[in-house]
């Protein structure tokens, strides 16, 4: 039988956390270039890890919606979730799942977008 340390474990789940990482930078650099260009690789970098120590904090733990949560960051600005009482109120609500905050945050953001003209 095949057994599986906490340290093995560890070591999995650090790997996968990094390559999630290197993910999400290549997605910044493809969709939101010019920002990515701006910014530069270290700072893209700490973006992507700030955004995964915040999703956590919300309970937003599905690397899908921690690329929303990214999207967002670069759309409405990268502490929209401190600076937009909506989008705070969204992600702070307990009786609602990761999932269900990031739709709600997604629908309540392009939403904004069309009321504004286009710009979120």
């Amino acid at each position: 039988m095949l057994r599986i340390r906490q340290e093995q474990l560890k070591v999995l789940e650090e790997v996968q956390l990094d390559r999630f990482k290197a993910d999400a930078a290549n997605h910044i650099g493809k969709f939101w270039s010019r920002a990515a260009e701006e910014q530069g690789e270290v700072e893209v970098a700490k973006t992507v890890a700030t955004a995964v120590e915040r999703t956590r904090t919300y309970r937003i733990d599905d690397e899908y919606d921690v690329l929303r949560y990214i999207n967002l960051m670069y759309s409405l600005g990268h502490d929209f979730d401190r600076e937009l009482k909506w989008a705070g109120d969204i992600l702070n609500a307990p009786d609602r799942s990761g999932r269900n905050r990031m739709d709600e945050l997604m629908e309540h953001a392009l939403a904004e977008e069309d009321a504004d003209g286009g710009d979120a």
